[in-house]
């Protein structure tokens, strides 16, 4: 590819690109911490403290507790996401040597997990009907 120089609009995005991406991770672990602790979502993985995520991890209760969640979140604009399409040795393209349906518990995880939005435009509104979806496995109380 050639090097270009930056329009006007591409200069003005990149204009305090480090202070922004400073508030963007201080907003993310703000509201990966209000998930935490306000209303007591796990973070899985054995962390002692709030890692910079992108993105707040949860792991349903089964795969059916997922689909109603995805269902009812979309139905409400809250953005909770899918976390895989499937595990490695359940793509085509990626699996070699005999490894598919090798990973029973990779499979189990995959089915189950979703990630809930940490960015600056979630509110607060929005994260406490996201934890009443969680905790009432994904099933809509509205």
């Amino acid at each position: 590819f050639t090097l270009e120089k930056f329009s006007a609009f591409q200069a003005d995005l990149a204009l305090n690109w480090s202070k922004r991406l400073s508030e963007f991770r201080k907003t993310r672990s703000k509201n990966a911490a209000r998930y935490a602790g306000c209303y007591g979502i796990p973070l899985h993985g054995g962390f002692r403290s709030i890692p910079d995520l992108i993105r707040f991890p949860v792991l349903t209760e089964s795969r059916a507790a997922k689909m109603r969640l995805l269902e009812n979140s979309a139905l409400q604009g809250l953005g909770v996401a899918d976390a895989y399409p499937d595990t490695i040795d359940g793509i085509a393209g990626l699996v070699t040597g005999g490894a598919a349906g090798r990973f029973p518990e990779a499979k189990n995880i995959v089915e189950r997990l979703v990630t809930l939005p940490l960015h600056q435009f979630v509110r607060e509104g929005d994260q406490g009907r996201i934890a009443e979806l969680i905790n009432n496995g994904g099933r809509n109380r509205v």
